[in-house]
């Protein structure tokens, strides 16, 4: 079963809304696990914000090297941080590729500074 993984951050409201969140990757992971994927059951992924001090978050799957992983993804934060320091929720959302409404979503909080 094929399912993908979005990691978004959020202005605390907890809700995925496009026009005011983050997004900063969406992968697609397989279970049970196979070895094209960089995801199945569990998932880790590295990610670096502001790297030699510029406005972005890069971000890697792990283990690296995968053909459906990635690899440095950058995302721009200049227009999201519009404050510093700026509290924000990481929203996770799990969905079923052939059921993309059939979502679970996990919180967590930080803080960007």
């Amino acid at each position: 079963m094929e399912d993908f993984v979005r990691i978004v951050a959020d202005p605390q409201d907890g809700v995925f809304q496009q026009e005011d969140d983050l997004e900063l990757f969406s992968i697609s992971c397989m279970w049970p696990s196979d070895s094209d994927y960089a995801c199945g059951q569990f998932a880790s992924f590295d990610c670096d914000y502001a790297p030699g001090n510029q406005n972005v978050i890069s971000c890697s799957s792990i283990p690296v090297g995968r053909t459906n992983g990635i690899n440095d993804l950058t995302v721009d934060t200049s227009a999201f941080l519009n404050v510093i320091p700026k509290s924000s929720d990481v929203l996770y959302v799990a969905c079923l590729d052939e059921q993309p409404n059939k979502c679970t979503t996990f919180t967590g909080s930080l803080q960007l500074n």
